[in-house]
């Protein structure tokens, strides 16, 4: 049977609220000769936003903008995410207020950009940041709000045997009584809470399919040996295992702390490309969070009290703050590999 598939958006184009460029929409999707299909954003590789048999439909959050184009990919039995997979595409636009009154849009589809020259850039035309503390000395760092949300949706994956990196701070939190025993990995000696010493990138202390979840916030950064870090994570935990990370992508590298040691900022590409040689891509869930207006806040130390909930979660592709990445360890039925 010849492979066909199509996908629409509905609304299309987008009508957002002003002061606003981007939007939500509705996919629906079918296809016939399939098995199992991806909506993947941006590209055939792109961001992961549904998985699903031959047919089916998902609402995107408010982080939509002109011109986004949305890929059904064919999956079926394996099938890797290239262009000659792709069953249908939908290109998405965007209905600003001024452009349905009329008013003219720049390539970008916001309509009040400022001329050339005519910029304001107020309390941000400075050469030194308004805050070095990532915005701790102003509030919640904005980081934290991106990295503490995707571990609340995913908190159901903290149970059993964790290992987190760092302290236990977000395994008691997020992991509650789901939590049977709980160790944390420090790359030096001598700090509270440590029950394993060692480097993610050379680890043979640490047993092999031993934790039910990890969770390693912010630290990838700190590693210049990717693909060996990775790979550690993958032999330490059990088949059916969690494996929860978050990384950086836009953001200030002089850590006071740290800062000698950091090593690498990612893109959602970076991170699929390193773990994608290890996990199977159905086991994959890539996310990046963020816009310039957070980008720039964030660069400048400012603090989420200082940005709206709206504004903190519209999210542009291209203005990644934070990038998340839940990954499952297969487990083996029968021969063959399926996750849980």
């Amino acid at each position: 049977m010849n492979r066909v598939g199509s996908i629409t958006a509905n609304p299309n184009p987008i009508p957002v609220r002003e002061g606003s460029v981007f939007g939500a929409t509705t996919l629906a999707w079918s296809s016939t000769g399939t098995k199992m299909v991806e909506v993947r954003v941006g590209a055939p590789d792109g961001d992961l936003l549904s998985r699903t048999g031959p047919s089916g439909s998902a609402t995107t959050g408010e982080w939509v903008g002109n011109g986004l184009v949305f890929y059904l990919q064919d999956v079926s039995d394996g099938l890797p995410l290239t262009p000659a997979n792709t069953l249908g595409t939908i290109a998405v636009r965007v209905e600003t207020p001024s452009s349905r009154a009329g008013g003219s849009l720049d390539a970008r589809g916001d309509g009040d950009t400022p001329a050339v020259g005519k910029v304001s850039f107020g309390d941000l035309r400075r050469l030194t940041p308004i805050s070095r503390r990532w915005g701790l000395d102003r509030g919640r760092p904005i980081d934290r709000y991106y990295i503490e949300n995707f571990l609340a949706w995913h908190s159901s994956d903290i149970r059993g045997h964790v290992l987190s990196i760092g302290d236990d701070g977000y395994t008691r939190r997020f992991g509650r009584n789901r939590v049977t025993e709980s160790d944390v990995l420090h790359v030096e000696e001598g700090h509270p809470q440590t029950t394993i010493v060692g480097d993610l990138a050379s680890a043979p202390q640490i047993p092999s399919d031993a934790f039910d979840c990890v969770i390693c916030p912010q630290t990838l950064q700190f590693i210049y040996d990717q693909g060996a870090a990775a790979q550690t994570l993958h032999r330490i935990l059990r088949p059916g295992g969690v494996l929860l990370v978050t990384v950086p992508g836009i953001s200030q590298t002089c850590d006071r702390d740290w800062g000698e040691y950091w090593c690498w900022n990612f893109t959602p590409l970076a991170l699929r490309r390193i773990f994608g040689e290890i996990f199977p891509a159905r086991n994959l869930l890539i996310e990046a969070w963020g816009n310039v207006l957070v980008a720039t806040s964030f660069l400048q130390g400012l603090a989420v009290e200082e940005l709206s909930k709206e504004e903190m979660e519209n999210h542009d592709p291209g203005y990644e703050v934070v990038i998340t990445m839940r990954a499952v360890k297969p487990v083996e039925l029968a021969g063959d590999e399926t996750s849980r």
